[in-house]
């Protein structure tokens, strides 16, 4: 059903064809289809991401038992804007926690 929807919606929508993916990924979950529901929202992350998207991608990829995309996921999701952070500084930020946690996780037995 969502596929026809995509279908329907013209390439300048990317808005909305985009939330269809979400739903389809969504839908592919909830039927178990990890692998299905990831290329849905590996298309968004793609050409939009959105902490959303991701957050799901990394439980496929939890689901999966795939710790090394897992990781990726992560730092992916470090790097999407934060709306309405007008200063830019917040990925400085974020890449300083990143590496102060891979350092606290290497240190670890």
């Amino acid at each position: 059903m969502y596929r026809k929807a995509l279908d329907q919606i013209p390439q300048t929508g990317k808005e909305l064809r985009f939330k269809i993916f979400r739903n389809i990924g969504n839908a592919f979950i909830r039927l178990g289809q990890y692998q299905d529901a990831i290329q849905s929202y590996e298309t968004i992350m793609a050409e939009m991401p959105d902490f959303q998207t991701a957050f799901n991608l990394i439980l496929c990829y939890f689901a999966l038992g795939d710790a090394d995309r897992m990781r990726r996921g992560f730092q992916r999701t470090l790097s999407i804007p934060i709306p309405g952070d007008e200063e830019g500084d917040t990925p400085i930020a974020r890449t300083t926690l990143l590496n102060g946690a891979a350092a606290q996780h290497a240190t670890q037995p």
